[in-house]
């Protein structure tokens, strides 16, 4: 239990530093998180497929998911325009 606190700790205070970065690099540093994202999917879903002779439909979606989601991030389509309402 004590580790999970700690660990939870640790994310609180990275978060807190990072929320201090300019918001071009967080911009670039959501990119790289979700390619790596991404290509940890298709690692995961090719693997299931492969390691199993019968078709898997989570391992399917997986492989999918993370080719649209390397897609998206590359096209520019995942940024958000969060306006404030005035």
């Amino acid at each position: 239990m004590l580790v999970v606190f700690l660990i939870v700790a640790i994310i609180g205070w990275v978060l807190n530093i990072f929320s201090k970065v300019p918001e071009e690099k967080k911009r670039k540093y959501r990119k790289y998180l979700l390619v790596f994202y991404g290509i940890i999917l298709i690692i995961q879903g090719t693997v299931t497929i492969y390691e199993n002779a019968q078709f898997k439909w989570l391992a399917f979606i997986q492989l999918v998911l993370g080719i649209v989601l390397i897609g998206v991030v590359t096209l520019g389509k995942q940024e958000q325009n969060l306006e404030p309402w005035s």
